[in-house]
């Protein structure tokens, strides 16, 4: 299915027992010049789509169930962080969900010593190798756990 996250519900009408993404961290990667694309929007733009993504997502997913979002800070055009771990826990309590487990994500570290010592000397900026893997709970998670549980056993019995 292609297009608009923002029009989730229309492109994928249903019901779902898991949401996983990893969107755009802003416009830290730019995939295009298109005005829908979030990763071409300013800053405000950008978290206002990507709360209503979130917000439109998580109305399909069931009860008890779960979404994983990976996703990574960047700096604005100022180089100041724009918190997009905290806003993507903000943007999930608004639609009803819970952080329910949290883990760092380690990445290669590849070049970033050798880019590092100058982006500090010039900046003052640290380099980041880890990304964020947050989940969260829609409901109460061990319903979910029993359902699954029952169906586990009815199919090893079955």
């Amino acid at each position: 299915v292609a297009g608009d996250s923002r029009d989730i519900q229309r492109l994928a009408p249903g019901e779902y027992d898991f949401i996983f993404s990893c969107p755009p961290y802003g416009s830290l990667e730019q995939y295009s010049d298109h005005p829908a694309d979030i990763s071409a929007m300013s800053e405000a733009n950008f978290a206002e789509a990507y709360r209503r993504i979130i917000m439109e997502s998580c109305a399909l997913l069931k009860p008890g169930r779960f979404a994983c979002f990976v996703v990574g800070d960047y700096r604005n055009e100022d180089g100041f962080y724009c918190a997009l771990p905290a806003q993507t826990i903000v943007a999930f309590e608004e639609a009803g969900l819970r952080l329910y487990n949290a883990a760092v994500l380690l990445t290669a570290i590849g070049s970033l010593p050798m880019r590092v010592n100058r982006q500090f000397l010039a900046s003052r900026k640290l380099g980041t190798t880890h990304q964020h893997v947050l989940v969260f709970a829609k409901g109460q998670p061990k319903e979910f756990l029993k359902e699954w549980r029952g169906n586990l056993l009815t199919k090893e019995i079955g």
